[in-house]
C-alpha cells in the first residue's frame, strides 16, 4: 500500500504545482481560504495543504504593506520576555498611540483638501462635506476592512462588520467568540484558545477607531484654534486610553469596560461630524502646523508608554529584558512617520504645487533625520553581526561553523538587533524632546533645530516626481532615501500585486508570513492574522483523513506542529517530518514565552516520538537543531540557502 503524504509549504505561499511537482492540480471546493490540493496522477497518494492564499490570495492584500507599522506594534506584544498585565496593558496603549499618529497624519493630509488653492471656490458647507467625506472614509475603510475571514474563520457581510465596529450595544462586540476575558493572559501555542476567535479584537478595534475619530477632531481643533473641540477630543482620547487599560485589568466590568467601549466609537464619529462643521466657520490659515504638533506629541507619548512597558518587563524578568518589544515599537513609529511624510508631501504637491524646492516642516525634517539614523545604525550593526562568527555549539563539527551563512548570523542575533532599535528609539525620543523644549517655555516642535549644513538650498534643487531635492545637502538625500525610495517600492508592490496577481504578491507576503502569524491581541488594525485559521484548518484536515506522513517546510512546520499537538489521537500522522524549520532558531529567540518547547514535546509525543527534523547550518532560517528532538535532528550535508534541499 502506498503511504499517504500531506505537505505544508513555508513562507511566500509556494504554489501547489511546485509542492506536488505536477500540473494541473485540483482542490477542495469548499469556500475556504486555506485549501487542500491533490495532483492529477496515480498511483501517488500525496496532497498539498496551501495556506498562502491567506497572505497573498486576494488583490487587496497588496495594500497590507501600508499597515506594516501596525504589524510591528502587534508583534511587540508577542516579543515579551515575560508577559504580565503591566506590559500587556502598556504595549496596547503604545499601539493606541501609534494609531493616533497614523490618524494625525491623515488629519494633516485631509485638512489640506478644503483649504488649498484648487478648491477655495467651494462654499463653506461644501468645504465641510468634502473634508468629512475624506476623514470618515479613512475611518470606515480601515475599520471595516480589518475584519477579515483570516481571523474570524467565516466571511462576514457588511452589515455584520458595521455592527461589530459601531453598534452601541455591548452584546454586539461578539462576546460569544471567546467571552469578555483577555486571552493574552497565559497564551500558549498548545492551547486551543490560542487559535479561537476572541472578542478582545473587536473591543480593541472599536477603541482604535474611536481614537482615530478623536485625533481627527483634535487636528481640527488644533488647526482652527477651537478650544472646545480640542478639549473634548483630548478627554475622549484619555477615556479610550483608560478603556484599553481596563480591557487588560478588568475585562469583564460592564461599567468600566464593556458599556463605555460599546458607546465610544459612535460618540466619537458624531463628535467628528461636529468638529468638521467647525471648519465651515473658520479659516485654517497657518494652523496646519498645529496639526503637526499633535503628531509630535503622540509620538512622544508612544515612546513614554513604551518605556513604561519596558519597566514592567524589568520588574518580572530583570534589567536586560524589554528592549526587544520597545525596539519593535520604535521601528513601527519611525516607519509610520516615514509613510506619513511621504503621503503629506505627495498630497501637498497634488493640491498646491509650487515651483522650486519643497521641503519638510522642521518636525518632518527632524523625523526624517532620526529615521535615517535608525536605518544607518541597524545596517551597521547587522553588518558587524554578519562578520562575527557564531560560537560552535556542543556536538557541531568545525566545518559546519565555517559554512554558516552571514544572514544566519544576523538571524541568530535578531533579538539583539531589535534591542539596539529600542535603545535608539528612547535616545532619539529624549534628544528630540530636549531639542524641542530647549529654546523657550513649553515644548514646540517648530523650534527643532536644523543645522545649516543639513538644510537644503533652492539653488541646488532638482525635481523628481514633482518634488524638489537638494542633493548637495544631507536633508535632500534624507528625503530621497526615507521618503521617495520607500514610496516607489510601496507603489511598485501595490501595483504589481493588483495588476500581476498572486505571484507578485508572494514577494510582499513574506513580510506577513512571520509578523501576521500571531493573533491581533495587541493591535487590532494590523494585517489580519492567518495563524488561527491555518492551524484550525489543518487540524480539521488531519481529522478528515490522517496522513501517514506529514511533511512541512519553514513556517509551515510551526503551523503543522501546532495542529499535530492539538489533533485528536486518531488524527495524528504516523511520521512528522520538518525541514528548514525556524522553531530551533528564529522563533526560540524572538518569542521565548509562547511555549515552543511545550508544543514541540506535545507534538512529538502525539506522533510517538517519530518527528524527524532535517536541518543545515548554512540555512539562514532553519540552521539550528530543535533541541527537544535530540538525535532526531538529522543534519543535511548538501544544498544551500533556505529552500535548496538537494
Amino acid at each position: 500500500m502506498i503511504p499517504f503524504e500531506l505537505r505544508v509549504h513555508g513562507v511566500s505561499g509556494t504554489p501547489p504545482e511546485a509542492m506536488l511537482y505536477t500540473r494541473p492540480v485540483s482542490y477542495d471546493l469548499e469556500d475556504r481560504s486555506a485549501k487542500v490540493y491533490e495532483p492529477h496522477r496515480d498511483p501517488y497518494q500525496v496532497k498539498a495543504f496551501h495556506w498562502g492564499s491567506l497572505t497573498a490570495g486576494r488583490p487587496h492584500t497588496a495594500l497590507w504593506i501600508l499597515l506594516a507599522p501596525f504589524a510591528m506594534a502587534n508583534v511587540a506584544g508577542w516579543l515579551s520576555d515575560r508577559p504580565n498585565p503591566w506590559t500587556r496593558a502598556f504595549i496596547r496603549v503604545a499601539g493606541l498611540a501609534l494609531t493616533g499618529v497614523f490618524f494625525a497624519q491623515i488629519a494633516n493630509m485631509t485638512l489640506h483638501i478644503p483649504f488649498e488653492t484648487r478648491i477655495r471656490h467651494l462654499e463653506r458647507p461644501e468645504v465641510w462635506s468634502v473634508w468629512l467625506l475624506a476623514a470618515t472614509a479613512s475611518l470606515t475603510l480601515l475599520g471595516l476592512t480589518s475584519i477579515s475571514a483570516q481571523s474570524n474563520f467565516r466571511r462576514l457581510p457588511v452589515t455584520t462588520r458595521v455592527r461589530l465596529v459601531f453598534s452601541p450595544l455591548p452584546g454586539h462586540m461578539s462576546p460569544e467568540d471567546g467571552g469578555w476575558g483577555d486571552p493574552a493572559e497565559g497564551a500558549r501555542l498548545v492551547s486551543p484558545a490560542m487559535w479561537a476567535p476572541h472578542a478582545v479584537v473587536h473591543r480593541l478595534r472599536r477603541l482604535h477607531i474611536a481614537s482615530g475619530a478623536l485625533v481627527l477632531s483634535l487636528g481640527v481643533g488644533a488647526g482652527i484654534g477651537d478650544r472646545l473641540v480640542a478639549t473634548v477630543s483630548v478627554a475622549g482620547l484619555l477615556l479610550a486610553t483608560f478603556l484599553v487599560l481596563a480591557t487588560t485589568w478588568v475585562p469583564n466590568s460592564m461599567i468600566f469596560t464593556r458599556l463605555p467601549t460599546a458607546i465610544l466609537p459612535l460618540a466619537s464619529v458624531a463628535w467628528l461630524g461636529f468638529s468638521g462643521w467647525a471648519i465651515a466657520g473658520s479659516d485654517l490659515g497657518s494652523g496646519l502646523t498645529a496639526v503637526d504638533d499633535v503628531t509630535f506629541g503622540l509620538a512622544m507619548i508612544l515612546l513614554v508608554v513604551g518605556l513604561f512597558a519596558l519597566f514592567g518587563e524589568w520588574v518580572k524578568a530583570g534589567p536586560a529584558a524589554g528592549w526587544v518589544a520597545l525596539g519593535s515599537l520604535s521601528i513601527a513609529l519611525l516607519v509610520g512617520a516615514s509613510l506619513g511624510l511621504t503621503g503629506g508631501l505627495l498630497v501637498e504637491d497634488l493640491l498646491a504645487p509650487a515651483p522650486g524646492l519643497r521641503t519638510f516642516e522642521r518636525a518632518g525634517a527632524w523625523t526624517a533625520l532620526v529615521m535615517l539614523g535608525l536605518t544607518a545604525l541597524l545596517l551597521a550593526v547587522a553588518a558587524a553581526m554578519a562578520l562575527i562568527p557564531l560560537e560552535r555549539r556542543p556536538g557541531e563539527p568545525p566545518q559546519d561553523v565555517a559554512r554558516e551563512s552571514r544572514l544566519r548570523r544576523i538571524v541568530v542575533r535578531s533579538r539583539a538587533l531589535l534591542a539596539v532599535a529600542g535603545v535608539y528609539g528612547i535616545a532619539a525620543g529624549i534628544a528630540t524632546a530636549l531639542a524641542a523644549c530647549a529654546t523657550g517655555p513649553g515644548c514646540d516642535r517648530s523650534r527643532l533645530p536644523i543645522p545649516a549644513w543639513v538644510a537644503e538650498e533652492p539653488g541646488g534643487a532638482i525635481e523628481l516626481a514633482g518634488l524638489g531635492f537638494d542633493l548637495t545637502s544631507l536633508l535632500g538625500w534624507t528625503k530621497l532615501v526615507i521618503v521617495v525610495i520607500p514610496a516607489v517600492l510601496i507603489l511598485r508592490s501595490v501595483m504589481g500585486g493588483l495588476i500581476r496577481g498572486q505571484e507578485a504578491r508572494r514577494k510582499v507576503s513574506i513580510l506577513w508570513d512571520i509578523g501576521s502569524f500571531w493573533p491581533r491581541w495587541y493591535h487590532p488594525l494590523a494585517p489580519p492574522a492567518y495563524g488561527p485559521n491555518a492551524v484550525t484548518r489543518l487540524t480539521e484536515e488531519l481529522e478528515t483523513r490522517s496522513p501517514d506522513i506529514l511533511s512541512a517546510h519553514s513556517q509551515g512546520s510551526l503551523i503543522a506542529a501546532a495542529a499535530v499537538a492539538m489533533a485528536p489521537p486518531l488524527s495524528r500522522p504516523l511520521v512528522f517530518i520538518t525541514y528548514g524549520s525556524p522553531l530551533g532558531m528564529l522563533y526560540r529567540r524572538l518569542f521565548p514565552c509562547v511555549g515552543l518547547d511545550e508544543m514541540t514535546l506535545t507534538a512529538d509525543e502525539a506522533v510517538g516520538a517519530r518527528w524527524l527534523n532535517l536541518w543545515r547550518r548554512s540555512d539562514p532560517i532553519g540552521g539550528q537543531r530543535i533541541d527537544p528532538l535530540g538525535e532526531r535532528n538529522w543534519h543535511v550535508d548538501t544544498g544551500s540557502g533556505h529552500s535548496d534541499l538537494s
